[in-house]
């Protein structure tokens, strides 16, 4: 089993704290965020995990040596959407977590599943999410609302004939779908669903949250900030 993380985003959203350092390099109790995901990966033990890199690349660096990470540059990073960066780890799509780097991991939610999942999660405030529709347990589809329903929380997970299936079907995307702002890795496996067996996987929402703006991202300073707090209360 390993891990890609996909981290070449820009994220203008946040804006001026993202100017010259990624959103996942972002440190909450003076540790970068992606971190937090990658400690709980290795407590899974998960230690094969793939960084897929471009705005600012260079300042992932170091977690080759921290982590034993391996580092994948995108450089059409500003010119590709996220399709392209999979595309550029699709070699090392085989029982396979697919993560956004900017999940905030308040838990280690990571389980072993026999089947490929979509994490999701009820959010407080939805706005434009993509919710699943299934028919039983199987996902055959996705719509857009502002309904609450469980929706994508960034993380998926690839068993391996799914996996191939999945790496194929990304080897035939087109130079002009690269280019859509509009469209992301998911609207491949969306495209894939009649081939692969996917399930949903909910996840409590007090153990994620996400940073869309400046205000989630000193609420999520918070929580991380009352999460040490409570350790050290503890111990």
């Amino acid at each position: 089993m390993n891990a890609i993380i996909l981290a070449g985003g820009c994220s203008t959203r946040l804006y001026p704290l993202t100017k010259s350092t990624p959103k996942s390099l972002l440190l909450f109790n003076n540790k970068p965020l992606i971190e937090y995901t990658i400690e709980y990966l290795k407590e899974k033990g998960i230690n094969d995990i793939n960084i897929i890199t471009g705005f600012c690349g260079d300042q992932f660096e170091y977690l080759k040596d921290k982590y034993g990470c391996h580092l994948i540059n995108n450089p059409y990073y500003k010119k590709f959407n996220n399709i392209y960066s999979l595309l550029l780890a699709s070699d090392k799509l085989n029982d396979s977590f697919v993560i956004d780097s900017d999940v905030c991991l308040l838990d280690n939610i990571f389980q072993k599943h026999n089947k490929s999942t979509y994490y999701t999660v009820v959010r407080e405030n939805t706005n434009n999410e993509w919710a699943l529709r299934r028919l039983e347990d199987r996902i055959i589809g996705f719509d857009i609302t502002n309904e609450s329903r469980p929706t994508l929380f960034g993380i998926s997970y690839y068993i391996n004939s799914d996996a191939k299936i999945l790496r194929d079907n990304l080897k035939k995307i087109s130079i002009s779908d690269l280019e859509n702002p509009h469209l992301y890795y998911d609207n491949v496996v969306f495209d894939s669903l009649n081939d692969i067996y996917m399930i949903e996987t909910k996840i409590d929402s007090d153990k994620v949250d996400e940073i869309d703006n400046i205000n989630d991202y000193k609420r999520v300073a918070k929580k991380f900030e009352n999460k040490q707090l409570s350790k050290r209360k503890y111990f």
